[in-house]
Parts: C-alpha cells; sequence; structure tokens
C-alpha cells in the first residue's frame, strides 16, 4: 500500500507541468488531478508497472 501510494504521489506530481504547457484551466487541473490520484490509489491492478503505464497512456492521451 506505501509503495503504491508514493508511486501514485510521484506520478501525480508530474501532472501540473503538463497541464500548464497544455494551457488547461487550473480548476479542470485540480479536479482532474483529484480524479486521477483517486483512481490509481484504488485500482485493482496489483502490478505497479502494469499500474503505472496504463495511467501514463491516459494521461497522454488526454494532453495530444
Amino acid at each position: 500500500m506505501k509503495e503504491r501510494y508514493n508511486l501514485t504521489c510521484i506520478f501525480i506530481e508530474d501532472i501540473p507541468e503538463k497541464v500548464n504547457e497544455a494551457g488547461e484551466n487550473s480548476d479542470e487541473m485540480k479536479e482532474y488531478l483529484v480524479k486521477t490520484f483517486y483512481n490509481m490509489f484504488t485500482d485493482d491492478e496489483t502490478d505497479l508497472k502494469k499500474l503505472l503505464e496504463k495511467y501514463t497512456q491516459q494521461i497522454q492521451s488526454k494532453f495530444d
């Protein structure tokens, strides 16, 4: 559980930079960060590498 939390925190810290580059609204960014953090932390995936790949793909598609 601690590994998942730490991984999720590290992953979420990079999102604001990408949001700023994309010129997104800060309120939308906050909402997106909270939802992504919750989804990552509660996801049923047990393999942390697969979890990271899953959410990396989702974020990349949002900012493309």
